[in-house]
Protein backbone atom coordinates (compact mmCIF):
# COMPACT_ATOMS: atom_id res chain seq x y z
CA UNK A 1 0.00 0.00 0.00
CA UNK A 2 2.75 2.03 0.86
CA UNK A 3 4.16 1.66 -2.67
CA UNK A 4 0.76 2.97 -4.09
CA UNK A 5 0.97 6.34 -2.03
CA UNK A 6 3.71 6.88 -3.72
CA UNK A 7 2.92 6.53 -7.24
CA UNK A 8 -0.89 8.65 -6.02
CA UNK A 9 1.62 11.54 -4.47
CA UNK A 10 3.53 11.09 -7.44
CA UNK A 11 0.66 11.86 -9.14
CA UNK A 12 -0.48 14.81 -7.33
CA UNK A 13 2.98 16.45 -7.78
CA UNK A 14 2.64 16.28 -11.51
CA UNK A 15 -1.53 17.79 -11.46
CA UNK A 16 0.06 20.87 -9.59
CA UNK A 17 2.33 21.25 -12.14
CA UNK A 18 -0.03 20.68 -15.07
CA UNK A 19 -2.56 22.87 -12.81
CA UNK A 20 0.65 26.03 -12.81
CA UNK A 21 1.45 25.22 -16.52
CA UNK A 22 -2.53 26.12 -17.27
CA UNK A 23 -2.74 29.02 -15.14
CA UNK A 24 0.82 30.52 -16.71
CA UNK A 25 -1.14 29.81 -20.48
CA UNK A 26 -4.55 31.38 -19.68
CA UNK A 27 -2.23 34.54 -18.49
CA UNK A 28 -0.13 34.72 -21.26
CA UNK A 29 -3.11 34.13 -23.59
CA UNK A 30 -1.32 31.23 -25.56
CA UNK A 31 -4.74 29.39 -24.12
CA UNK A 32 -8.24 30.48 -24.37
CA UNK A 33 -10.26 31.89 -21.06
CA UNK A 34 -13.25 28.71 -21.98
CA UNK A 35 -10.30 26.08 -22.64
CA UNK A 36 -8.57 26.91 -19.55
CA UNK A 37 -11.30 26.77 -17.48
CA UNK A 38 -12.34 23.70 -18.76
CA UNK A 39 -8.62 22.57 -17.99
CA UNK A 40 -7.97 23.34 -14.98
CA UNK A 41 -11.47 22.12 -13.12
CA UNK A 42 -10.44 18.59 -14.58
CA UNK A 43 -6.73 18.72 -13.48
CA UNK A 44 -7.90 20.49 -9.81
CA UNK A 45 -9.83 17.66 -9.57
CA UNK A 46 -7.53 15.03 -10.36
CA UNK A 47 -5.06 16.72 -8.31
CA UNK A 48 -7.46 16.44 -5.17
CA UNK A 49 -8.41 12.99 -6.09
CA UNK A 50 -4.55 11.94 -6.11
CA UNK A 51 -3.88 13.66 -2.83
CA UNK A 52 -6.68 12.10 -1.46
CA UNK A 53 -5.26 8.79 -2.70
CA UNK A 54 -2.06 9.61 -1.10
CA UNK A 55 -3.52 10.09 2.59
CA UNK A 56 -3.60 13.44 2.43
CA UNK A 57 -6.33 13.86 4.01
CA UNK A 58 -5.68 11.30 6.89
CA UNK A 59 -5.42 12.50 10.10
CA UNK A 60 -1.84 12.64 11.70
CA UNK A 61 -2.35 8.88 14.00
CA UNK A 62 -3.80 7.55 11.10
CA UNK A 63 -0.71 7.84 8.77
CA UNK A 64 1.71 6.86 11.14
CA UNK A 65 0.12 3.52 11.61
Amino acid sequence: MKRLKKVFGSLAFLMFFLVYGTVGAIEHNTLTLFEGTVRLIIFLALWVFFIYLAGGFEEYMERKK
